[in-house]
């Protein structure tokens, strides 16, 4: 892996490299995550010639590759840790220089998504180069949305939010914006732990968290003078009647509004974690569709998964990948959640 450091305008400045000798860095973290900011950190000697106030500037660009120059992760430096004799940088992802860009006031916003998003990114590079580009952006649901002086990460959220789509900056520095952005690799790319067959396993830990305090099943939304009521019939046979009330900024028309409200009654928050083992292939991103195979005393399931997000860690030159998968409304998984106390069964087993 190497680490290359670029200034704020992605003009190149140095590369950080790892060698059997004297390395340039240690300690190397990523992680990426879907519509949210990703983070990576790593470590740096002052007597190393290339760390230097020039090379390790807040926001200049930071890009984590492969030894074959393939693209992992790419962010910027908004954090420096100073010991004696090294230095701890710590970076967000390129998504984070979209919270630090706004709309304008009374950004009125009509008409399909997609399109509105494209346009919200090329007024912000027009203004300075954020260093993001358009991917693929194709929603065509309709909406009426004003922004005043929102951060381009909240609006863009909010579109996403209005239209049940999803968004994502990748390691091109590309931003998509689609119903689901990824691929489907669950033909190739499955996640699995058998106790019967524990050499096969690529799994080395299983856990799940699973959080209720979110839980809403009727809300009621407020945009200046509308307003709105949404209830979910499941969620409230399931749970009871938990109420919310949200206050909306940016919406214009009922149906905006009623999607947004809509949208803010949400199940209970369930988060699978998967470590895998060293020797897994890296050949998936967040977003992607997997294939997950678990099979002890107390789970079974085999289903497709979309990564939510992913955790590269290096320790001693070995590489280790976490991921957090979505949800799976089916009544197996929810079995697994009400089972999580036992889950370290399969790390026992292990």
């Amino acid at each position: 892996m190497k680490i290359r450091l670029y200034d704020k305008d992605f003009n190149a400045l140095t590369t950080l490299l790892i060698s059997a000798g004297a390395s340039d860095y240690n300690n190397l973290e990523y992680k990426t995550s879907l519509g949210e900011v990703g983070q990576a950190s790593f470590l740096v000697r002052l007597d190393n010639p290339k760390a230097t106030t020039a090379n390790l500037r807040h926001y200049n660009k930071v890009e984590i590759l492969d030894d074959d120059d393939t693209p992992r992760w790419v962010g910027v430096i908004v954090k420096k840790q100073v010991r004696l004799n090294q230095v701890n940088v710590s970076c967000y992802s390129l998504l984070h220089l979209l919270e630090k860009r706004l709309t304008g006031d009374e950004d009125h916003a009509t008409g399909a998504a997609g399109t509105k998003v494209a346009a919200l990114l090329a007024a912000t590079n027009a203004d300075e180069v954020t260093g993001i580009t358009a991917g693929t952006i194709n929603v065509s649901t309709s909406v009426d949305i004003t922004f005043n002086r929102s951060s381009l990460l909240q609006a863009i959220d909010s579109l996403a939010q209005a239209t049940n789509a999803q968004m994502h900056v990748d390691a091109e520095r590309q931003l998509h914006f689609l119903p689901q952005v990824g691929q489907d690799l669950s033909a190739i790319v499955t996640f699995r732990y058998n106790i019967d067959q524990i050499q096969n396993a690529n799994i080395l830990e299983f856990d799940v968290q699973d959080i209720g305090t979110e839980i809403a099943s009727k809300t009621y939304g407020k945009a200046d003078v509308l307003a709105s009521i949404q209830e979910d019939s499941t969620l409230r046979t399931t749970f009871g009647l938990l109420e919310q009330s949200k206050n909306f900024r940016e919406p214009n028309d009922q149906a905006t509004l009623d999607a947004l409200t809509n949208k803010a009654n949400q199940a209970d928050q369930f988060s699978p974690n998967i470590t895998l083992s060293p020797k897994e292939a890296d050949n998936f991103e967040v977003g992607d569709l997997v294939t997950v195979t678990i099979k002890n005393r107390l789970i079974d399931i085999e289903d497709v998964y979309q990564v939510l997000e992913k955790q590269v860690n290096f320790t001693n030159a070995q590489k280790r990948i976490s991921v957090r998968i979505s949800s799976n409304p089916t009544d197996l998984v929810r079995i697994i959640s009400k089972l999580k106390r036992n889950v370290d069964l399969l790390n026992r087993e292990l």
